[in-house]
């Protein structure tokens, strides 16, 4: 399994529509092959500019490369970087253990 992770500084008073920029490449997500779920954590609830990390879950590596190939992360990116302040940064990690109850 991998994990593309994003890091997001969101902008001041735009984190509901930064929610539902998220909510709505929802189902396109759903329709990519090898996704398994996502998680959205917010990590700074005192700021102005709260800051979140994305994880978005997959099957395989090859399934994340397909993603990139046709561009649902280019439109993900492109959803969300209004509400943002400067462009996210995003990394790609191999998912060493899990478990979901």
């Amino acid at each position: 399994m991998y994990a593309r992770v994003w890091h997001v500084n969101i902008l001041p008073h735009r984190l509901e529509d930064f929610k539902e920029s998220l909510l709505s490449f929802v189902p396109e997500a759903r329709n990519e092959e090898g996704f398994r779920g996502y998680l959205v954590l917010r990590t700074d609830k005192t700021g102005e500019k709260p800051e979140a990390l994305l994880i978005s879950l997959w099957n395989s590596e090859e399934h994340l490369r397909q993603s990139d190939n046709n561009l649902f992360l280019t439109r993900a990116i492109a959803q969300v970087i209004g509400c943002c302040d400067g462009f996210p940064l995003i990394q790609e990690h191999e998912v060493l253990l899990k478990e979901f109850v």
